[in-house]
């Protein structure tokens, strides 16, 4: 990116931080991508079908759907209380999608920053701690979450749950 591009991708995280109340770890936003801006709210990276990643689409077919440089990030949402923290990445080796319900007329906001902080905490840990011949997909969406890990052997570790209200089976993903 431009400078002047930089410069705005680097004001949006500024505010989608204070939006939310939390950062999202660094290591979870590549910055050698292309970032262009959708929205107020929402950048993307790459030209993946867009109306995949932002609805609740079959889960299992969004890694194949991302091309690699594929980047998503932001707030977006509709109606009453169908909002979301977007945060969605793939490279040679790591897809990550997070749809973190987030907002919305009936929503609890202060429960909802507890749980994702803690959520995206333990999703930067495991890009930190992911051994270097393994692949990784971690998908959380709206309540939904399932993990993966093939490691060099072509063995692969699959779980499942809600990742928000309890994240800590990935702790274990590698074990």
């Amino acid at each position: 990116m431009d400078a002047v591009s930089t410069a705005l991708f680097e004001a949006f995280l500024v505010k989608l931080q204070q939006a939310i109340g939390c950062a999202i770890p660094v290591n979870l936003i590549p910055l050698d991508r292309e970032w262009r801006c959708l929205d107020d709210w929402l950048w993307q990276a790459g030209d993946a079908q867009l109306e995949s990643f932002l609805l609740q689409d079959a889960l299992d077919v969004l890694p194949q759907a991302a091309p690699r440089d594929h980047g998503l990030i932001g707030l977006w949402g509709h109606g009453a209380n169908s909002y979301a923290l977007y945060v969605s990445v793939k490279t040679n080796v790591l897809f990550i999608h997070c749809r973190l319900h987030f907002g919305g007329a009936y929503a609890d906001t202060d429960q909802q920053r507890v749980g994702i902080k803690r959520f995206l905490q333990v999703a930067s840990d495991l890009i930190e701690t992911r051994p270097s011949a393994a692949s990784l997909e971690l998908i959380q969406s709206m309540g939904v979450g399932q993990a993966c890990v093939i490691d060099a052997e072509g063995r692969r570790k699959q779980i499942s749950g809600n990742f928000i209200l309890d994240p800590d089976p990935l702790l274990d993903l590698y074990a």
